[in-house]
Parts: structure tokens; C-alpha cells; sequence
């Protein structure tokens, strides 16, 4: 039989409802700050050496050591290395 693939929008519905219902409010909130920071990673500046760009790597760098802080086993190299780049 043929099965049917969900496109994006609803991937993201069933997955959000998965969260509300199956995961507790603090750790669906590390899992938004985690999210916020891989998309700050991913992000491309217009003008990467203006001070709004450093203060953005600032602002996110700041973000991952709180994280690191709260939980250790976290590992963000990756995305410190992207900041790190631009």
C-alpha cells in the first residue's frame, strides 16, 4: 500500500503537540534555548563585522555558557565554532 509522507508543516504540528503533551514546561524550555542557539549558529550576517553582528555572537556565546553551566554534558563545540567564524 502507499503510504503517505507528511509535509513540513505537519511534521512540526505533530511534533509540537508531542511536546505539550509528553514533555514537562522546564525541559520543553531548555529544548526552545538549545533551538534558539542552533538557529543563531545557522544564521548568515548581512554584515558580519558590524556591532550589532558582534554583539549577536556576544548575546548567543553568553547563551551557551548558561546552558554548559546548567548542564554539563551539553556540548555546543560546534555551534561556538561557527559563531566563532562569521
Amino acid at each position: 500500500e502507499d503510504m503517505l509522507h507528511p509535509n513540513h508543516q505537519a511534521t512540526r504540528y505533530v511534533w509540537e503537540v508531542l511536546k505539550e503533551t509528553m514533555i514537562d514546561t522546564a525541559h520543553r524550555k531548555t529544548m526552545d534555548e538549545v533551538d534558539e542557539i542552533v538557529r543563531a549558529a545557522n544564521h548568515k550576517p548581512r554584515n558580519p563585522h558590524s556591532e550589532a553582528h558582534k554583539q549577536f555572537i556576544s548575546k548567543y556565546k553568553e547563551k551557551i555558557l548558561n546552558l554548559q553551566e546548567r548542564f554539563p554534558a551539553m556540548n555546543f563545540q560546534s555551534e561556538l565554532h561557527t559563531l566563532q567564524s562569521i
